[in-house]
């Protein structure tokens, strides 16, 4: 079975996968300085996001509260 199969089988649309790696890719790119919290429009929603990179390992959090989209790496 290929990776898209098990993906499939877990129940996750391609338009899920999508959204989700967009959300990232834009809270990582708004994170310029570890430590601080920014904000940024979510792609998902287009409402205020948050976004911060950790001082001790540079792992990015992020959360928009309209969609409840959550990175935690």
């Amino acid at each position: 079975m290929s990776e898209a199969d098990e993906i499939k089988d877990l129940g996750i649309e391609d338009d899920e996968i999508e959204n989700t790696l967009k959300f990232i890719g834009i809270a990582n790119d708004v994170c310029k300085e570890k430590g601080k919290m920014y904000e940024f429009n979510c792609p998902i929603c287009n409402n205020i996001a948050k976004a911060i990179k950790s001082d001790y390992n540079g792992h990015l959090w992020a959360k928009c509260e309209k969609c409840d989209m959550t990175i935690m790496e």
